[in-house]
């Protein structure tokens, strides 16, 4: 990535690339722990 980002001249790709890909994770574990999902489970009885 950071060979990419001086082959285009663009220094900051690589960390472009990492803001885009924490801020996915960032969203994927808001929505995973969010309070408005259900809230049973797999392993519960009676699930």
């Amino acid at each position: 990535m950071f060979d990419a980002g001086k082959a285009f001249n663009q220094p900051e790709l690589p960390w472009m690339m990492l803001g885009a890909v924490g801020f996915m994770t960032l969203l994927a574990l808001w929505w995973q722990f969010s309070q408005k999902r259900s809230a049973s489970g797999m392993l519960e009885p009676g699930a």
